[in-house]
């Protein structure tokens, strides 16, 4: 399981994903951003990533514990 956020230095969290999945296809992947994610316009502009999990912060512990079982548990 990893949350990436999607803006970092030096590269951002959708090419850190792309290098993850290359090297193991199983992981399950939570994306980390401060901007509103709206699912269909982010499969639009990335259909070959599969993820399902936007964590919008600021995240409550107890939120972000939520949406990590989730991720997991989907398949």
């Amino acid at each position: 399981m990893m949350i990436i956020d999607i803006r970092m230095p030096r590269i951002n969290g959708f090419d850190l994903y792309r290098q993850v999945k290359k090297r193991d296809t199983g992981v399950k992947v939570c994306f980390l951003t401060a901007f509103q994610i709206y699912y269909e316009e982010f499969r639009k502009m990335f259909p070959t990533i599969d993820v399902k999990a936007f964590i919008r912060k600021p995240v409550s512990i107890s939120n972000l514990v939520n949406q990590i079982n989730v991720a997991i548990a989907s398949k």
